[in-house]
Formats: C-alpha cells, sequence, structure tokens
C-alpha cells in the first residue's frame, strides 16, 4: 500500500477493485449470483474536521510541493469534501486557494485568519504583486489532474450544467494531511464569499485557471 501511494499519489489496487465491483454491481453479475444486497456499500461521507483548534500547529503544510502531484491531491480532495454536484468554477477557485494558499489569507475573518495561517505555515503568508509563474506551476499539474480523476470515474461532469461531482473510487486515493485539511477549511470558507467576486479578485494568472476551461 505504502509504495503504490508513493509511486502513483494514491492505493491504486483498492481503487481498481472497488472499481471492479461496482462494474459488476452495475451488470447485474451480483444478482446473476443471487448476491444482491449481500455487501451494502455505505454512503460516502464528506471530509469532516475536527476543531480546528485541536490541530497542531503546521498540520497542512506541504513539506515538499510537487507541480505535478498536488494538483492531483488537491481536486481528489476536493471532490472528497463536497456532498454533491458543485459548479466547475467553485472547484477550480478552491483548488486555487489550496495550492496557493496566501491568496485566501485576506479574505478571512479573523480567527479564521489565525487559525488558517498556524496550520498551513509560511505559504499562507499575505504577499504583495502578482503570483508571477503560478500558470506554469499549476496548469500542467492540474490539466493532468482533471483528465485523470474523469477518465478514472472519480470526478463526473455535467458538462449541461456546468458541475463536478464525486464519483467512485475516490476513497482508495491518498488525501490525508494537507489535501483534506485545506480542502475542508477551503470549501467551508467559500460558503461565506461570493464566489463571483471573490474569483475576479484574484490575480490574472489565477483567474486564467479559474476560467478557462481548456485547463480542465
Amino acid at each position: 500500500k505504502e509504495k503504490e501511494i508513493r509511486q502513483h499519489g494514491e492505493y491504486r489496487t483498492r481503487r481498481l477493485v472497488l472499481a471492479a465491483w461496482d462494474r459488476m454491481d452495475a451488470d447485474g453479475t451480483f444478482s446473476a449470483l443471487g448476491l444482491t444486497g449481500a455487501a451494502p456499500t455505505a454512503a460516502r461521507q464528506p471530509i469532516q474536521l475536527p476543531p480546528l483548534k485541536q490541530l497542531p500547529d503546521d498540520a497542512w503544510v506541504r513539506a515538499a510541493p510537487s507541480p505535478q502531484n498536488d494538483p492531483l491531491a488537491a481536486l481528489a480532495a476536493i471532490l472528497k469534501s463536497l456532498d454533491g454536484p458543485a459548479p466547475v468554477r467553485t472547484v477550480r477557485l478552491t483548488a486555487a486557494f489550496i495550492l496557493e494558499p496566501h491568496l485566501l489569507t485576506p479574505l478571512l475573518p479573523p480567527e479564521d485568519k489565525a487559525q488558517w495561517r498556524r496550520l498551513v505555515g509560511q505559504e499562507a503568508e499575505p504577499r504583495t504583486g502578482n503570483v508571477v509563474g503560478f500558470a506554469a506551476r499549476t496548469t500542467p499539474g492540474w490539466k493532468t489532474a482533471v483528465t485523470n480523476h474523469r477518465g478514472n470515474g472519480r470526478l463526473i461532469e455535467d458538462r449541461a450544467a456546468g458541475t463536478w461531482a464525486p464519483g467512485t473510487g475516490l476513497d482508495g486515493f491518498y488525501t490525508a494531511g494537507w489535501p483534506e485539511g485545506r480542502a475542508a477549511f477551503v470549501t467551508n470558507a467559500l460558503r461565506h464569499l461570493d464566489i463571483n467576486t471573490t474569483a475576479n479578485a484574484t490575480p490574472d494568472e489565477v483567474r486564467d485557471l479559474i476560467d478557462d476551461a481548456a485547463t480542465g
């Protein structure tokens, strides 16, 4: 398990087993074998954070940021934090705040801001000027993440509605630590912010990822 997580960023064996189970359930294999209902699947619950004050300092620090793997983990964690379909633009904005946490800091009320900075560390410290290099750091990995999760059924896209929703197999994708912590925090924070106003206020490079469907 640990070797697969290190090499692929996920527990692939578990995902493949769960995907095979879902296929057999969908195509009637279990019914034909008289096994319908033999192993009911519990509904997946969105990520729930403990009280923030209970978490240690630097709980959501990234020890070694990876432009290729971090967007994959961030998107998986976002999907795990959802309890249903969400606007694609909101998911992209959430990802931007997870990967560039200093962008969220000025938008938070004082108590949440203090906790965010305490848990995320240096990455959450406010900066001045534009986010130079964001596109080069993030866009290629983000495109790969969307393609990967969508292709493996972990991300369900409704193009007509403009939404993304969690699919199957997410539980087999390792997101413990900073991905889940940041995703749950940002998802909750955005419930108290106007999405369009917040997105439009981000630096140009970040807004390009949020608004450009070509980035995924």
